[in-house]
């Protein structure tokens, strides 16, 4: 089962006013809705400062898995509500799970989403049947990419546009996933970015949840 955390990528499913986001010192909240054709998850990303906080929702939008990210210290707490339990986690080795891309292209297409001007990137992987574009906006959300790093349980198309070389200087908006036949298998789509002042509470522990080595 995909499940996503930063990442990551995106065509939008509900409509509001176009609105445009300072990249630099941006504190809000980002929700995300990631698609398979076995589910469906949905994560809010909070921001403030130096600290990251991802919430990923199952099916039923039950708060599920909660990730506290310190940026510069690269740091990162998963947390699982279910359990009441917590534990620090490691920064994923994207290149040893990422395979070269047999090529890569991007493309003058673009198109406006959420009031950003989002040019199309397109990479086809032959040995593992797979076609992906991505939307991006030239926006440099500083956390993405820290994000990015402790992400070990997200989809293939995210841990690619990691390692695309300067994509921590865009921000992507929209992902497909397709086979080389064009049947779509991920979608990863960004549908509402809101800025505005987040608690530091937010950033917290919850009170009575236990720390494991592991979970």
């Amino acid at each position: 089962m995909y499940r996503f955390f930063f990442l990551i990528a995106l065509s939008f499913l509900v409509l509001f006013e176009p609105f445009l986001v300072k990249a630099n010192g941006f504190e809000g909240n980002i929700r995300v809705v990631f698609e398979t054709i076995f589910d469906t998850t949905y994560l809010t990303i909070s921001i403030k400062g130096d600290m990251v906080r991802v919430d990923e929702y199952d099916n039923n939008r039950h708060l599920d898995i909660s990730k506290i990210i310190n940026l510069p210290e690269e740091e990162a707490i998963a947390i699982s509500h279910s359990r009441k339990q917590y534990t620090g986690i490691p920064v994923t080795e994207q290149n040893e799970k990422v395979s070269k891309p047999v090529m890569g292209k991007k493309t003058g297409n673009y198109k406006e989403i959420h009031g950003y001007k989002c040019y199309q990137w397109r990479v086809k992987d032959v040995q593992r049947n797979t076609e992906i574009a991505y939307w991006v906006a030239e926006e440099k959300f500083e956390f993405l990419e820290t994000v990015l790093k402790f992400m070990d349980n997200m989809a293939y198309s995210l841990r690619l546009y990691a390692s695309i070389p300067d994509s921590n200087e865009f921000f992507p908006l929209l992902t497909e996933e397709r086979t080389l036949l064009r049947k779509e298998k991920v979608r990863i789509s960004v549908v509402e970015i809101k800025e505005a002042p987040v608690s530091s509470k937010v950033f917290e522990i919850p009170k009575g949840y236990n720390s494991v080595s592991r979970m």
